[in-house]
Formats: C-alpha cells, structure tokens, sequence
C-alpha cells in the first residue's frame, strides 16, 4: 500500500476520534448519539428504527473520515498543513452539512456551531497527524 494511503488512513482515523469532542461538549440535553443517528439519516430514512441510525450512522462516520483522510493526505499542502487542513475542514462542513445534510431531518435539527467546529477540527487535526508522519525522523 502507498505511503499517502497510509497516512491517510492514520491521519482520518486520528481526526474522525477528535472531531467528535466539540459537538459531544456542547451537546447539552441531547444525547451524545443524536449526531451519529443524523449521520445515519444521510443513508437511511429518519423513520428508521433508532438502533439502526445509530450503527449505520457510526459506520457512515469511520468511512467518510478515513476517506476523506486518504484524500487530505493526497492533496494537502505539505508547508501548512495544518491551516489548510482547517480550511478543508471548513469546505467539508459546507459540503457535508450545508449541501447533504441539511436535505435530511435529523441533520438539520443540529446547531451548526458545534458541527462547524466538529469539522474545523477534523481538517486540523488531519493536518497535523499527516504533518507528524511527513518529518524527518531524527
């Protein structure tokens, strides 16, 4: 397997763990699985049973990270990785949340701060993972 490939996976696994924190934090009265089932809505109806969002959301939210690690780790810039890791971050929230999710109920009913932040944090936390696997070893 490709060095990039790798790293990537690395990187998106890293990322998908933290990125979660912000949203968990300021999740308030909602249950922490309420943006794991939205992640479900995006391939099931909301009417699904709640178990069933939940698993498929979970899963839903390990590939997108590890994917969209792959593809970071291809196409970000090696000199700032970690600010255009957030400013990828920031696109993905447009194109995650904006674009998709608001198409679906349970995405729309979460406040947008938090998932912006969810996001923002992916992008830097990839940055810097793939930051740390591209030094020198010394």
């Amino acid at each position: 397997m490709r060095r990039w490939v790798v790293d990537g996976l690395v990187a998106g696994a890293w990322a998908g763990a933290v990125s979660v924190v912000p949203s968990a934090v300021t999740a308030g009265a909602r249950p922490w699985w309420h943006s794991a089932q939205a992640a479900g809505n995006l391939l099931l109806p909301a009417s699904a049973p709640p178990g069933r969002l939940l698993a498929v959301g979970a899963t839903t939210r390990a590939a997108v990270a590890l994917n969209w690690g792959v593809v970071l780790s291809r196409w970000l810039d090696r000199r700032h990785p970690v600010a255009h890791g957030t400013l990828a971050g920031l696109a993905l929230f447009g194109f995650q949340y904006v674009l998709v999710g608001r198409r679906r109920p349970l995405v729309a009913v979460l406040p947008a701060l938090p998932q912006l932040a969810d996001h923002l944090a992916y992008g830097a936390v990839a940055g810097a993972v793939l930051a740390r696997r591209r030094a020198p070893i010394r």
